[in-house]
């Protein structure tokens, strides 16, 4: 069995994450459970600042973790968990917030709704306007506004999935405006604006 070392924040660190990515929490409900607020758990999860003891115990009950296991490196914590009454009541009380559980967070967001129904559909084959894509969401049933399309395609064009130029714009009548607007097309695509 490996030596306790609380010190070194960068295996507890990796421990945590080995749990986080074994579960069916996000991080923010991952932090809720232990009384911690999302910022610095995620601080913590980039090493940038340390968990109490008594957090970490917190964490360890909650999948019936004994310490030593935790800090054995050999051990298979993913093969290991079972939740504790707390942890199934926590779960039971907060399944309606969509943000604390992997399976509804990522469709929760607008850049999940329109890689979903857009992007994969060929809707951005050709280049189009971030009015364009707010329209054909909403026409889609999506539950998005001009806010969250422009910064999901932000996302998308700093991940790479999409991309994206400042043109100027052009009226109905055919004629280029003055005021610039951004243009958005498949990654995958050359384009001739």
């Amino acid at each position: 069995m490996a030596k306790k070392t609380s010190s070194d924040k960068a295996f507890i660190v990796k421990r945590v994450k080995e749990i986080l990515d074994s579960i069916e929490l996000e991080r923010e409900g991952l932090a809720a459970f232990l009384g911690l607020k999302p910022l610095p758990f995620q601080d913590f999860l980039k090493g940038r600042n340390g968990i109490s003891a008594k957090k970490l115990a917190k964490l360890l009950s909650a999948y019936s973790i004994r310490e030593n296991d935790f800090y054995d490196p050999n051990f298979k914590l993913s093969e290991n968990l079972y939740m504790s009454k707390e942890m199934k009541a926590f779960l039971k009380e907060h399944k309606n917030v969509r943000a604390f559980f992997k399976a509804t967070h990522s469709r929760a967001l607008p850049s999940w709704f329109i890689k979903e129904h857009l992007l994969n559909a060929g809707f951005l084959d050709k280049p189009v306007t971030t009015g364009e894509i707010l329209a054909e969401c909403l026409r889609m049933g999506g539950k998005l506004d001009i806010k969250g399309v422009n910064n999901a395609m932000a996302y998308m064009v700093t991940s790479k999935q999409v991309k994206g130029q400042q043109k100027p714009i052009i009226k109905k009548n055919g004629e280029i405006g003055k005021r610039r607007i951004w243009y958005y097309w498949k990654n995958n695509r050359s384009t001739g604006l």
